[in-house]
Formats: C-alpha cells, structure tokens, sequence
C-alpha cells in the first residue's frame, strides 16, 4: 500500500525489544560452551577442597537414592564444615549424565546463569540496559570469574548468591515491595547454605539499604502499637509443629548426637511458626522486612542449627593459629592484577578511578556526599569493602578465591566510568579496546593455539624484568600444557590395572599405598577417581603425608600395591618417607625389593616418572601378629646383620617384615612349587657360600615342602643353634658350613655315653668367639649297639664359676637322625652351634656336652679314658673376645 507503514516482522521485533536479554544468554551460552570444551580437553589441577567438594556431591548423590525425608535430612547434615547446597546442586546433574567431574562442574552453568543475570540487573536497576550488559560482559571476562567457572569450588557459587542478594536487595524499594523482599530473605538463607562467608559480603549492603529505608525510626515507633492476630498465631504454630515433625521425626536417632540433640525440633518449630506469622502479615516495611529475615533464617537453620558446632573448626581455621597469621591488605591487591583481573583490567580500572574522580571533582558538599552514600551505587560498592578489610585482618589463610565475590563491583565500577565518559568517539574507543582485549586474553588463557599470543602478552622491561599484562596465577591453569597436560591424569590407568591385576590373581579388592603427592597425584585425587568411577572393592592409603608418629615402613607390607615416583619428593612431609622412596627405587631395601615389583610405569610430561609396585606375596593364612613380631624382636638378637633369613613359605615375608627392623637377606624358598630339590640345593649352597649365620623361618606344608628338604639340608649341611616356636611358626638359627670339614673328628677322645654310646671327637671351628657368633661344633658319634632311647644332647658353655652362659640342645642332626635310628659301627657327624649371646663376658669359658633322655631329663653318665666323669664331658676352652 502506497504511503501505507510497512509491518515488521514479530521476530525481528521481538529482537529489538529485547536485544539486550538475546546478548546476555548469549553470553552465558558462550561461556557455558567454551567450559565444556576446556573441560573435555583439559585435565584441572584440583586442590584438596575440590575434591573433597566433589567426593562431598557424590556421595550425596549415592545418599540421595531413594529420595526420602530421612535420605534428605542425612544428606543436609553430613558435613560437619560446610553447608550443602553447592554440593547437593550438582547431584541432578549427575542423575540425569552419569558420574564424572566434568558432570559435575557443569552445574556452574546455572551458577554463571544466575551471576550475569544478576550483575545484567544491578546494572539496569543503577542506571539502564547498557549498563547491565557490559557489567555482565565484564565481570564475564575476569580472568578469575571463567577460570573458577571450570572448577568445583564453592566460591564461584558464592559469588553468583552474592549478586543474586544484591540484586534482589536493591529491588525491594527499600523493601516497600514484598514478593521481592522475601525473595531477597530466601536468597540470603540459600546463599548461607552455599559458604558461611556469605555474610561478610552482603551484610554491609543491607545495612545500608536498612538504614536509608527508614526502618529504625519506624520500628521504634511500631513497638509501642504491637498487634498480635491470635488466629493467624494458632494456625502458623500447628503449620509449623507439622513441617517439623515431618522433617526430624525420621532422623530423631541422629538428631540427638547433634549439638542441640533433641532441642533441634523445639527450635526448628519456633523460627517456622515465626516464617508463617511473618509470612501472614499485611505488607509494610517492617512486616515485609521481618518475613525476609525469617525465611532466610529458617532456610539457613536447617544446616546451622544442627551443625552450630562448625564455628569451633571455622575460626580456628581462619583466625586461631597462634603463629603464623597475616595480614591479606597487600597479598589481596597483588591478586586483583596477578590472578584476579590481569593488568589489562587493573589499567582500565585505574582508568575508570581516574574519570569518575575527575567528572565529580566539583561534587563534594555534604549534602550530595550524603547522597552518594545513600544510593545503589554506594550499596553494590559496600559490597566489596567489609570483605576486603575482614579476610585481610589478621587471619591464619589467604586466598584468592575467598574474595573473589568482591569482583563483581570492581567489574561495575569499569562499567559505569566507561559509559559515564562524556565525549562519544573516546567512549567508544575505549569500549572497543576493553572488548578486544577481554576476549584476546580469554581465548589465550582457554586454547592452546593462542599460546603465542600468551607469550606476546608479556612485555620485557629494562633489567631484565618483565611484566606479564595476561592473568597469570594459580587459578589461571593454562589449556592441556603443563599442569593441565592430560598425560599427568594417570589415577583410572593405574585403578584399573589394580582391579584386573587382583582379580586375575583370584584376589577381591586391593589397597593401594601412595608414597607421592603432587598437584595431580595424590591420595585425594585416588579416592575421587574411585568414586567416580565405581572403585569400591579398591582402597586408598595416604602415606606421603604421614601426620602421626606410625611408622611408614611396616605399612609398606599392608598394602596391596604402592605408587611413587622419581625426582622431587617436596610433596612428602616425612624424612623417613623420603628415605623409603629412595631405598625402592634403588633396590637398597632388600626386604621391599623382595616383596615388590614393578609392574607399572607412567613418564609425566615433567620428565619424571611414576612407578606402580605390586605386593608378590599375600600370607592369607590365618595367623597371629604378635608370634610374628616376637619372632622378628627375637630374631633382630640374634642376628648381625648380615645374615640370611630363609621362608619356607614365601608369602610370610609380607608379615614378618612389618615388625622386622634388621639388616638380613630375605630368600624365599622354594622358589617354584613343586619344590625341586636340585634347584633348591643349588640355592641353599649359594647362600651358605654367602653368609655366615643362616636364620630359617619354617612352617612346614605339603604344598610347599612336604618333605621337610630346606630343613633337612641345614641340619645335615648347617650347624643348628636355636630351635624356638612362635604359634605355629619356628625360628631355627643355623651357621653355615665350615669352607674345609674333614671326614673325621680334629680333636680325637675316647668317651662313652651310657652303655652303648661313644663320643670319637669332635671338630671345633675354633677356640676363640665374640658375642652374637654361632660357636660351629661338629660330633663324631658310634653306636655300639642298638640304642633304645630317643636322646637328646646338650652343649653348655660354663663361666669362670660354673654358671651357663650359652646353650643348645637337640637331638642329632637337628633330629633328623635320632638315635633310635643308629646302626651298630655307623659313625654320625652330628652338627651343632652354639651361639654366643651378646651380654656374654670376655675370658675363658669351658665347653661341656651331655645327653639326656626329654621325658624324664635324665642324664646318660659320660666316661673318659675309662674313668666316670659325671653327667657331662669337658670338651675344651673357649676364649671370648671383646665384641
């Protein structure tokens, strides 16, 4: 139609009416996007909060199933430290996508939702639409705000309720409205159920807001004129006894171990039925104002109120180290252009000062100071000042993320100088640097092509110092290169190896010890895999950072499998720990070295390498710790450390070294099943070649060695010493044999024992000994006839007045050849040792032999030269030497 106005199209119009809303989601959906490409390609260094925060939202989200009153009520109060919202937010989330990290920081989607949405409203409500997008699109490109975004900390969820209350709060008109005053009341409850340190940020504002309001004066004067509405009263009380007999009847078994105990239903009943009556009254200031703070406080109440106890725990973290306490006034600044903001926003935000001081130079009489005060812009900038000078006084830890919301207004305050800029062509100049620049350093700092433009971005001063004008601190973990290189993300290889390496030795369930802690690597960061990824038949043992005086060195044989790794071992918090880690990966601790093999290696891209060592012996037969460290105590006494220390049964190395604190050489044998005596006795040579003292741990079984050969040949080869049983369990002591042992005796005697017994000599491997020596003693032994009793034979060494110092008693041959079984005219070369205990004195001893029958201890009379001697033989003198 000629002269006619042409219509526009409704989506073109709807766009136009509401540009500003499109840009904003789109700004959450761009970022919503780039965090789920970062965290698909990228491995995030996650500290000890993160995944405890993430194990906290997994196992709610176990607790949660089936969803119940008592579930809930469990869930709501299980951590003792920390409120749950942030936690049980995420739990949807990994119902509706399945369990993994990545899952479950997506719910900072919502969060980013809820921060930009609030900052667009701030925005708007302190000046207009322009305002709220670039203060969205600001506080969005923060270095700090996206890269928090990432993890699963607390904070950027504090951040986003900070500017949710905010926002809300300054809606309320001086809470004149009442649907948004309550709103603001449930978003304080929420945001105290997000970190307790909500408070700090948002107190202030609503002081100020309070103050302007009015409301003092007017509340002193309502009190006077208190009306009370006795049926709305009745109504909110049995409102409220019903909601809170709902809620606790269910849980009363563990409400009653909580701080309050019982009292919780009394007290949770009375802030109801308060939130009720609040919630009935007609709305004015003061009435819409009450309701606010009772729903806030009931919402927060049902995790307070329990978990009161907490602000013990709080403020000793946070103020109660008697040394060691900073001040945060300076660390907090050096954050803003380091980590939080990066000096190409600090610059802009100089910048902005620098305007706003200027445009309002002539603007300092009382009355328009006054008014500054009392406006929205004062209220979000009190936003950023109480928390500043609270974490800065004093406190026993500094972080930057725990004034991150304090972020937000700075992001406002670059915001509304640009826009406040009087001269166009310089605004839009500035606007266009701030917007280039923003996103510069958020695609360098998110992808890694840009990793030259990261470089570009520092700038090289004279003196060799240099400036970096990108965000550069902790936080800002650079995409897939160094510490967010996903070859460092070992813990599923390694979880899954354990879980088929157990079961495919026909062994349910596993412990791993980790003897290593890194950004990446360490116990915590084990646990959360395994919860993520259904691990429960796997256990974690954190041994770098051994808190208690528990020695780390017995743990080692508790463990299934153990993780280390070469290079800096910084992360270990014990000397002994360290010295363990060298010892393994050495091959220095010959009891480690027999009990663990490598099985695994993982070069990280650091150029160090983690090893996965797997436990070869399990001893799962029962047994009793205590005859194991008795033996082990008793064999440390005996021994010089140099000894060999023999296992019949090879898996009892595991046990009997977590008590065993000696220098020997373990040598399981046999070392194949079916025993070989060939192999064996080759073995057995080998080791007697090596070692003079021969400490056997034996526990016969037909599986093993049914016919007693490892004993056997140290009894006819060895020289027996000690014969003690633990339990089941024996200790024999043995000294090797002798390089040169002739066929017959070296000192030659004529002695009768009994009537048919004969002593030809004996061989002695000398006349001079030390203390903790095996004395070598071999007997030639004749029968002269058939002998009807199975004797024993004892060898005692005497002192000056005739008193035992050492002894040994067997029968011959360590029993292998009793004397029932000699043959008339058989000569038996019968081993014996005597060993020399350690408090034995220096001088002459005398060395005298015996035999007697063991039931009745009867001694068989000894005769010399056909002369009686009585019960015992006088062999030789020994001298004892100076140990």
């Amino acid at each position: 139609m000629l002269g006619g106005s042409r219509s526009i199209p409704k989506g073109i119009s709807f766009i136009r009416q509401h540009w500003h809303l499109i840009l904003l989601v789109g700004l959450v959906s761009f970022h919503a996007i780039n965090n789920w490409a970062w965290l698909s390609t990228n491995v995030a260094i996650l500290s000890s909060d993160a995944r405890r925060h993430l194990m906290t939202s997994l196992t709610y989200s176990d607790m949660l199933r089936p969803l119940n009153l008592g579930n809930m009520f469990d869930a709501v109060t299980m951590d003792e430290y920390r409120p749950p919202l942030f936690h049980l937010s995420a739990v949807p989330l990994l119902w509706l996508f399945g369990r993994s990290t990545d899952t479950s920081t997506m719910v900072n989607t919502v969060y980013l939702a809820i921060l930009l949405g609030s900052a667009y409203a701030v925005g708007k409500k302190i000046s207009d639409s322009n305002m709220g997008l670039l203060f969205s699109f600001v506080l969005s490109t923060f270095p700090m705000i996206y890269a928090m975004s990432r993890y699963f900390y607390i904070d950027f969820a504090l951040t986003a309720m900070v500017a949710l209350n905010v926002a809300l709060l300054l809606y309320t008109e001086d809470f004149r409205r009442k649907d948004l005053t309550l709103l603001y009341g449930l978003s304080f409850g929420l945001g105290m159920l997000v970190k307790w340190t909500f408070v700090v940020f948002t107190l202030l504002p609503g002081i100020l807001v309070f103050v302007r309001s009015g409301l003092p004066q007017q509340m002193i004067r309502r009190l006077k004129t208190i009306e009370v509405n006795v049926k709305w009263t009745l109504l909110s009380a049995l409102l409220a006894l019903g909601l809170s007999l709902l809620w606790y009847l269910p849980s009363l078994d563990a409400a009653r171990h909580m701080f309050f105990g019982l009292w919780l239903l009394p007290l949770s009943w009375l802030a109801l039925a308060l939130t009720f009556y609040a919630l009935g009254r007609p709305s004015s200031q003061e009435a819409n104002l009450f309701g606010a703070v009772m729903i806030g406080f009931t919402v927060a109440s049902i995790w307070y109120l329990p978990r009161v106890d907490f602000l013990r725990e709080f403020f000793l973290v946070a103020y109660g180290k008697p040394r060691g306490r900073f001040s945060g006034f300076v660390p907090y600044l050096n954050f803003l252009v380091d980590e939080q903001m990066s000096l190409s926003y600090v610059i802009p935000l100089l910048l902005a000062l620098l305007i706003l001081a200027f445009l309002n130079r002539h603007r300092l009489r009382a009355t328009i100071l006054r008014s500054i005060l009392t406006s929205n812009l004062a209220v979000v900038a009190s936003w950023a000042m109480l928390p500043y000078f609270v974490f800065s006084f004093q406190t026993s830890t500094i972080h930057s993320r725990y004034i991150m919301p304090m972020l937000a207004p700075l992001a406002l305050l670059i915001a509304y100088s640009l826009l406040s800029i009087p001269w166009r062509q310089g605004k839009v100049v500035l606007l266009v640097m701030v917007v280039i620049i923003a996103m510069a350093q958020f695609f360098a700092l998110t992808y890694d092509g840009l990793g030259w433009l990261r470089h570009a971005a520092i700038v090289h001063l004279p003196g060799e110092r240099q400036v970096n004008l990108f965000a550069h601190g902790f936080e800002n973990q650079l995409p897939s290169t160094g510490r967010t290189d996903s070859r460092y993300w070992i813990m599923p290889d390694i979880l899954r190896f354990m879980r088929e390496d157990s079961r495919r030795m026909g062994r349910q369930g596993a412990e791993l010890g980790i003897m290593m802690r890194t950004h990446h690597v360490q116990a915590s960061t084990f646990e959360l895999v395994s919860l993520v990824e259904g691990y429960s038949d796997l256990s974690m043992r954190e041994l770098a950072r051994a808190w208690s005086s528990a020695p780390v060195y017995p743990q080692l044989f508790e463990v299934d499998y153990l993780i280390l790794k070469d290079g800096y071992q910084g992360g270990i918090n014990r000397e002994e720990t360290r010295e363990l880690v060298d010892a393994l990966l050495s091959g220095n601790s010959l009891f480690l070295g027999e009990v663990f093999d490598v099985a695994q290696q993982y070069p990280t891209p650091d150029g160090e390498t983690v090893y996965l060592y797997r436990k070869k012996y399990h001893f799962d037969k029962e047994y009793s710790e205590e005859d194991y460290r008795t033996l082990a105590h008793d064999l440390e006494a005996i021994g010089r450390g140099s000894e060999a220390i023999i296992f019949e049964i090879p898996e009892q190395i595991e046990v009997f070294a977590r008590h065993y604190q000696g220098g020997g050489t373990p040598y399981p044998l046999p070392r194949q099943r079916p025993l070989d005596e060939d192999t064996t006795s080759l073995d057995l040579e080998a080791i007697a070649a090596n070692h003079d003292t021969i400490l056997a741990v034996l526990m016969g079984e037909e599986q093993v060695d049914a016919a007693h050969f490892v004993e056997g040949w140290l009894d006819q080869h060895a020289y027996q010493a000690v014969a003690s049983w633990y339990g089941p369990v024996r200790l024999m002591a043995y000294a090797s044999p002798l390089a040169e042992e002739g066929d017959g005796p070296a000192h030659r005697i004529e002695a009768r024992f009994g009537e048919s017994i004969t002593l030809l000599g004996f061989t002695l491997d000398g006349e001079e000994a030390r203390p903790g020596q095996i004395l070598r003693i071999k007997l030639f032994w004749e029968a002269d006839d058939s002998v009807e009793n199975d004797y024993k034979i004892f060898l005692h060494l005497l002192d000056a007045e005739g008193q035992i110092v050492a002894q040994q008693d067997s029968r011959p041959m360590g029993g292998s050849k009793p004397t029932t079984d000699w043959v008339k005219g058989e000569t038996i070369a019968d081993n014996h040792g005597v060993c020399i205990p350690w408090e034995v004195a220096p001088g002459q001893h005398q060395l005298v032999l015996g035999m007697y029958e063991p039931n009745t201890g009867q001694r068989l009379s000894a005769t010399a030269d056909g002369e009686v001697v009585g019960d015992t033989l006088p062999l030789t003198l020994i001298r004892i030497e100076d140990s």
